[in-house]
């Protein structure tokens, strides 16, 4: 059971802590406009476009591309196909938060912050157009990153002065040469 969306699905709701379990397939848009929804069912099957303007915390699978506009906030601990997120939206995690997608981009202006026992798991590479802070204050933090793991774009990746915090390759769950483009900085204390 379950949406086939092949045309437009929005949320606009003041519900608190509304959850949408229904699994969606299909290739449509999912347009989460108003009010914090969370997904919790299966729904990696899903091909199309999720457009965030207002809250999602994913719970559960969500395929296809997630494009997270200005003011618009992505969170949870599930999995996810290809993320975008643009300038003034919010890649955020609670503690022990274990976000994993298939691709991120960062826009320019954009700064995201994994820390304090955040795990962010990107199957392929990250682009990284603005500030990419991997910071702890005691718990372990990780990043990993598909082989080879790289680092595109033209932002930095800030790293802060706990020796809690961890790059790896997903393919030996161990340190790995990380691949930094050319025009991408990597900086040590984050600041």
């Amino acid at each position: 059971m379950g949406i086939t969306n092949n045309g437009a699905l929005r949320f606009k709701h003041a519900t608190p802590g509304f959850v949408f379990a229904t699994p969606i397939k299909g290739s449509g848009i999912i347009d989460v406009a108003q009010g914090t929804t969370r997904l919790t069912g299966d729904s990696s099957a899903f091909t199309g476009q999720t457009n965030v303007a207002d809250g999602l915390i994913v719970l559960g699978k969500l395929g296809g591309t997630t494009n997270v506009k200005p003011g618009g906030v992505l969170s949870g601990v599930g999995t996810l196909g290809d993320v975008v997120v643009a300038e003034g939206g919010t890649l955020a995690g609670r503690d022990a938060d274990l976000l994993s997608m298939q691709s991120l981009t960062l826009d320019a202006g954009d700064a995201m912050s994994i820390q304090n026992s955040r795990t962010l798991t990107v199957n392929t590479g990250i682009t990284n157009n603005g500030d990419l802070l991997l910071s702890s204050t005691g718990s372990l933090t990780r990043l990993y990153l598909g082989a080879p793991p790289t680092l595109g774009g033209s932002g930095r990746l800030l790293l802060g002065d706990n020796f809690n915090n961890s790059i790896r390759s997903l393919s030996t769950l161990t340190q790995a040469t990380l691949t930094n483009d050319t025009n991408h900085t990597i900086r040590g204390r984050g600041n």
